[in-house]
């Protein structure tokens, strides 16, 4: 598909699933660019995703050229590519192709005024605020702009945090083993004990599992910081007795989508289809939910949560008021009688 972007054409294709994009001063060589790329792709070659700006000191000049660079420089190959390379393709839609060097307050302003529009919500605009802040960014770092433009972002509602109780846990892993699904039933336990996303314990192999010590290590995590956390004795167990079953690692071979059937369908069993908070990363809120509700202190939880910053895990804070109570007691005691 070949469309115009202010003073520059855009070329996409989507192709199994991967999205391929050049910007070019022309109609004639987007559409020449487009067509030898669907040839390429035909005989198993893929084209470079992403193009740096067509310019004689090949410096990004307008909004579509830097979204390029920074695509090719930074999202290329990240597990976030598809959703930040949309939401700068929503940037880009309302702001258009401008010159960066153009970009103000008063026009990103713009960019939030139009995602209100749409009935986006603030931490859909604050996704696309984030994506236009990392161009700008690298703009600036690099010289391409005297000066970063200011972006405020929105502020988004903690709302409530789904955990589950303990009776929901053995309803929810009852349901999946009566389904004939042990294996997702073992998974459910496994992720309320141990916290991690479900990307994370899908990806762990036995290597990276000391059942001896009774600790796991995560490598890939979505704060680029590896992590190594304790087993509790059911999950130690657990993983003992599939070590027999499941050669390369306790989880290979199941997937994501799946994953989401089974726990749709004991979801629904369980009347709680309408729930909407009521997924799988639910299970990640129960383990921390439970480590503050047992009186852990918070940044312990920060560290086996493997949260990037305090803040996340204060969330789970105000589960735990009989600390609140307890400061409250020492006051009373430095009191006068």
């Amino acid at each position: 598909m070949v469309r115009q972007r202010g003073q520059s054409w855009q070329a996409t294709i989507i192709h199994c699933g991967k999205r391929f994009r050049r910007s070019f001063k022309t109609q004639q060589e987007a559409i020449r660019w487009e067509a030898e790329a669907r040839v390429g792709l035909l005989d198993g070659r893929e084209p470079e995703r992403g193009a740096l700006a067509r310019n004689p000191d090949d410096r990004p000049r307008t909004l579509g050229e830097l979204r390029d660079y920074v695509a090719k420089r930074f999202w290329q190959g990240t597990r976030a590519e598809r959703t930040v390379l949309g939401n700068s393709d929503q940037v880009i839609e309302v702001l258009g192709d401008i010159e960066i060097r153009s970009l103000d307050e008063a026009l990103i302003d713009r960019l939030v005024f139009a995602s209100e529009s749409r009935g986006n919500s603030n931490g859909t605009i604050n996704r696309k605020l984030a994506c236009l802040s990392k161009m700008l960014s690298v703009a600036h770092s690099r010289g391409w702009i005297e000066r970063k433009p200011r972006i405020e972002k929105r502020r988004e509602p903690l709302g409530r945090i789904r955990w589950l109780t303990r009776d929901e846990e053995r309803k929810l892993v009852e349901a999946t083993r009566h389904f004939g699904r042990g294996r997702y039933a073992d998974l459910w336990v496994f992720l309320a004990d141990t916290g991690l996303r479900v990307g994370e314990a899908l990806r762990l192999r036995w290597a990276d599992i000391d059942l001896d010590r009774k600790v796991l290590s995560v490598w890939v995590t979505k704060g680029d910081k590896p992590r190594t956390l304790p087993l509790t004795d059911r999950v130690t167990a657990l993983l003992d007795s599939l070590r027999s079953e499941a050669r390369e690692g306790p989880w290979a071979g199941l997937n994501q989508r799946t994953l989401a059937t089974v726990w749709n369908t004991a979801k629904a069993s369980m009347g709680l289809y309408n729930d909407g908070q009521f997924v799988p990363h639910c299970l990640r809120h129960t383990f921390a939910s439970r480590l503050v509700q047992a009186g852990v202190p918070i940044l312990t939880v920060k560290e086996l949560c493997g949260h990037k910053s305090l803040s996340m895990t204060m969330r789970y804070s105000h589960l735990a008021p009989e600390n609140l109570s307890g400061a409250i007691q020492v006051l009373n005691g430095l009191n006068p009688r």
